[in-house]
């Protein structure tokens, strides 16, 4: 697994639980328990902070622009930003998983995440990336949306 980079290094339990535990402190319990989802939220924050910043830092050092990115994988740029950003609630696997791809994430590295957090690769629906042998993950190509048909269309069809 060879992977580089300021981010590279996967965050253990003792060191997420550090870093909740700051958090918390800094914020104050009362402002603390405002967070939706609380601790647990801002546990899945820190443990997707190596990804979110290794995609920010190839994306940075290959001199992409976030626009220039999106417009490769033909997806929103807002949804390259929740990755960056380390919005899980808002982030689909099919672009994370495209978007690594395309920055050059190692996909063992990528693995190796995925297994030491499990829990959050699931709700993330990473579910390839558990399951990935030695060849990495496949990868599903991210893709706009289908639009819906018109009604005209519709009721041509019936």
């Amino acid at each position: 697994m060879e992977s580089t980079g300021p981010y590279a290094r996967i965050l253990t339990e003792a060191e997420i639980a550090m870093v909740v535990k700051a958090m918390r402190k800094g914020l104050g319990e009362d402002i603390a328990r405002m967070i939706p989802g609380g601790t647990n939220a801002m546990a899945d924050s820190v443990r997707f902070l190596p990804v979110a910043g290794h995609c920010n830092w190839l994306r940075e050092a290959q001199g992409l622009t976030v626009k220039e990115a999106a417009a490769a994988l033909r997806v929103p740029q807002y949804r390259l930003l929740d990755i960056e950003a380390g919005s899980t609630g808002r982030m689909r696997a099919d672009v994370l998983l495209a978007y690594a791809a395309h920055l050059g994430v190692d996909p063992e590295w990528m693995c190796a995440w995925a297994e030491a957090n499990r829990q959050l690769a699931r709700k993330l629906g990473l579910h390839a990336l558990l399951a990935a042998g030695e060849d990495g993950p496949e990868r599903a190509p991210a893709r706009k949306p289908a639009k819906p048909k018109s009604r005209r269309a519709r009721r041509s069809k019936e």
